[in-house]
């Protein structure tokens, strides 16, 4: 039996059905338990209406047929104890307020169009059809019921015409006809009732907790969701959208004691409002989830708005696998049950079907540019996949004002060469700072890569993945031939610009990191191309892949980019000196080493001012570049942007001047500043010695090299998540860690504080042991741990491997 298909046993026309005695249900209304594996769909009166009562695995909803005075729309929706989100009859619904006259003004869901299609107990001349995925009619059976994976109703009237689909896991809303403007509108309570609006609370996407609610702005989009933390509740309610226009804002609200209201546009709130939907391309998506971490709520959201109207078949898996960083899809991945032969891939889109191999299993994901992920999966759920995959390696750009006055930047070269087998190198840049002092030619660089080609034999000894030197001289290429803002525009195009350009441009899902260790106006110069010669469509596309990540800001071109481009993600970090090694430590372990060592010149200023740039997409398990926030030997930064971070004052002394382009916001660095990178710092250090030492050593066995973490059976340096009890006791494990050079392992169990939302003070019993466990505080309820595992050698440098688990803990049940 195919579970996506409707179980319409006898065809009768709608007007000729008998609807038997279950359409007799009281008044009062109900949910419905248990709830069912699939789509439920009866006829009902509800608050003196004619309604579908339509049950699903998330909950129950009932929404207006149209028969009573051509209402259409959800006129209660039910969670799993019986609360009733919506209940939009002033007369009979459950939710009354204490305002008033113990009546309540909730209006339902989806009050869509102008005029509202319309709020539900208001006449608007609308009628419903349940329909197959050709828009054909649907019949009941004889017992008066549709029953199925993924059932679709119409709801039209003269102006409107609107399609729902309905999953056991969530409701999805589809625009087939709109001759006005509209929006999607919810007027509802809070988990029932509005009576105690201390204790109900919502959230955005970005984590922020009962955030300022706003009109016509884009505060809470793409999705808001309510939870309601009465101990006897174990759902919440989401509302979200896609594909809205650009521009377009909507409002949130708690109207004290009455009622919640979330739009997405706004019809008619004052005149010639201009933040109205138009067209057929939004799509909303809703329902009920359990009580979790915000991360878990999130992603399911997110995953439901990336394949809105998507169900699963018996006998198939069906999903989609994504970039972790982009969302992008991942084509030509293998997917395979871990016990059984049975493989496909993922195609162009990123889709895969997988033939159910057994009730239970685990499903295996490869692909050679990401960390081998599994899965252990009930084959009986309806659930479809989202797999988020993490990459082994970032792809990286560098821009360098290299072969100036200050030769830190030579220093970071010859620290990125050496560690180049760690990430994919595809762009070096040379180009200006914030003056036209001289044009900087290839040569110098072309000197540390011979240098580097000299010792790359001995570096491939050691590890794999290290770059050929043509290579890297196919990706040398120079920059702008004018400093600052001056030198981008039109014909303005420079080698490094296209460069740039192509690089983002691959069929590779993976994010772009972009290092700025002088000027930024060669990325300006690309960005301002494409933003001019691509529709908008493809600009967004374009900029989604890139990640800036600016060392102290040495050209106006970056407030320039923040100003303009307020989705790029673009970091400027301030805090970069005080980590870097002593000038005595870099004579004995660097300078002194083979040809690369005299390249690595002494300094004039601070050591390698420009390294916490690549730095950042190096530390061997320990942070996901593109969680910014968790911390790694590049530093930690925190997604809440900060105005007015400023250039150097030495750039603002020359007479640049940024304030023009204020209000811009950036990323930038967290309130640990340089402490961030200085708790890693002998680690860095080592490793640098390390891949030193590597250059001058033909022998595998005359070096020492890095230990294999191994964090609860997964031999990966991907981040890691778990879901524990709060009040519980767990129990982490590094067996299996080892060391190729068979030295002695020791191990160190720590919780990040900083990264964590819990800021309560933890520690690990049996904290240098391979076993460790931690007690989950009851306070850490609906917050989440970083954990990290040091497995460190006793070779000579010693050598540091890191694991991070993210431990997401649910809201608990008392938590109220």
């Amino acid at each position: 039996m195919i579970l996506g298909a409707i179980r319409a046993i006898v065809c009768l026309a709608f007007a000729q059905i008998t609807f038997p005695s279950h359409a007799e249900e009281p008044v009062s209304g109900s949910p419905y338990s248990p709830f069912p594996d699939e789509v439920v769909v009866t006829r009902v009166m509800h608050f003196d209406n004619w309604c579908w009562k339509v049950a699903a695995g998330n909950g129950t909803w009932y929404f207006e047929t149209g028969e009573t005075d051509g209402k259409t729309g959800f006129s209660s929706a039910f969670d799993h104890v019986g609360n009733d989100w919506i209940g939009n009859d002033a007369d009979k619904g459950y939710n009354l307020s204490p305002r008033g006259t113990g009546k309540h003004e909730y209006r339902g869901w989806p009050n869509f169009g102008n005029g509202n299609f319309d709020h539900p107990q208001r006449s608007s001349g609308s009628s419903t059809r349940w329909v197959d995925a050709n828009g054909e009619d649907l019949a009941f059976d004889v017992q008066g019921v549709l029953q199925g994976a993924h059932l679709r109703m119409r709801s039209a009237n003269e102006t409107y015409e609107l399609e729902y689909h309905f999953f056991p896991s969530h409701i999805a809303i589809e625009v087939i006809r709109a001759d006005d403007t509209y929006a999607f509108l919810f007027e509802g309570p809070i988990g029932g009732e509005m009576e105690g609006p201390d204790v109900d609370k919502w959230y955005f996407k970005d984590g922020t907790e009962n955030g300022q609610l706003c009109s016509l702005t884009e505060c809470f989009s793409p999705f808001i969701y309510f939870l309601d933390t009465d101990p006897r509740d174990d759902q919440i309610f989401y509302i979200g959208a896609k594909n809205l226009q650009e521009g377009i804002g909507g409002e949130s609200y708690v109207q004290k004691e009455n009622m919640v209201v979330v739009s997405y546009g706004r019809v008619g709130a004052w005149p010639n409002d201009n933040r109205s939907l138009t067209g057929t391309d939004s799509v909303a998506v809703f329902g009920f989830h359990d009580k979790a971490g915000h991360k878990e709520i999130s992603r399911f959201i997110e995953d439901r708005l990336a394949a809105p109207f998507s169900s699963i078949r018996a006998g198939e898996v069906r999903g989609m696998v994504r970039d972790s960083a982009t969302l992008l899809p991942v084509a030509g991945v293998e997917v395979s049950w871990s016990d059984s032969d049975r493989l496909t891939r993922t195609d162009a889109a990123g889709n895969f079907v997988l033939p159910i191999s057994d009730e239970v299993g685990s499903i295996e994901f490869s692909e050679s540019r990401y960390w081998k992920k599994g899965m252990r999966i009930d084959t009986s759920g309806t659930e479809l996949l989202d797999v988020h995959l993490q990459a082994k390696k970032q792809r990286l750009v560098v821009t360098t004002d290299i072969g100036g006055e200050d030769p830190d930047d030579e220093q970071s070269m010859v620290h990125l060469l050496v560690a180049a087998n760690e990430f994919e190198l595809e762009g070096f840049i040379i180009g200006y700072a914030w003056l036209d002092d001289y044009f900087r030619p290839k040569d110098l660089s072309l000197s540390i890569v011979e240098a580097y080609e000299e010792c790359l034999p001995n570096l491939r000894t050691h590890a794999d993945g290290y770059p050929s030197a043509d290579t890297l001289r196919s990706i040398l290429a120079t920059g702008q031939k004018e400093a600052l803002l001056k030198g981008v525009g039109e014909g303005m195009d420079s080698e490094g610009s296209e460069l740039i350009i192509s690089v983002v441009d691959k069929d590779d899902p993976r994010p772009v990191w972009i290092n700025a260790w002088g000027g930024t106006n060669t990325i300006a110069q690309a960005i301002w191309k494409v933003h001019h010669t691509r529709s908008p469509e493809e600009f967004a596309r374009f900029i989604h892949k890139i990640r800036i990540y600016d060392i102290l800001g040495q050209c106006d071109t970056g407030a320039w980019m923040a100003k303009t481009f307020p989705e790029l993600i673009y970091i400027r970090t301030k805090s970069i000196y005080g980590w870097a090694p002593s000038d005595e430590w870099v004579a004995e372990h660097v300078q002194s080493h083979g040809p690369l060592g005299p390249k690595y010149r002494d300094r004039r200023w601070a050591t390698e001012g420009d390294s916490p740039a690549f730095m950042h997409l190096v530390s061997r398990g320990l942070n996901d570049p593109n969680e910014i926030d968790q911390g790694g030997w590049g530093g930690r930064f925190s997604w809440d942007k900060k105005p007015g971070i400023r250039t150097m004052d030495i750039v603002i002394r020359s007479g640049v001047d940024e304030t023009i382009y204020d209000p811009y916001e950036m990323i930038s660095d967290t309130e640990e500043g340089i402490e961030s990178i200085k708790r890693w710092q002998q680690s860095i250090f080592n490793h640098l010695e390390a891949r030193m030492d590597w250059s001058v050593t033909p022998d595998y066995a005359d070096a020492n090299h890095f230990p294999v973490a191994v964090l609860s059976g997964d031999t990966t340096r991907q981040i890691l998540e778990a879901s524990v009890v709060a009040g519980s006791e767990i129990e982490l494990s590094a067996i299996g860690s080892s060391d190729p050079d068979g030295d002695q392992l020791s191990f160190l169990w720590q919780v990040y504080k900083e990264p964590s939302s819990f800021k309560g003070d933890m520690a690990f019993r049996q904290s240098t042991s391979s076993i460790a466990t931690l007690e989950i505080p009851k306070e850490s309820a609906g917050k989440s741990i970083h954990v990290i595992l040091e497995v460190s050698d006793d070779g000579n440098p010693k050598l540091t491997s890191y694991r991070r688990m993210v431990l997401e803990v649910p809201p608990s049940r008392d938590s109220g």
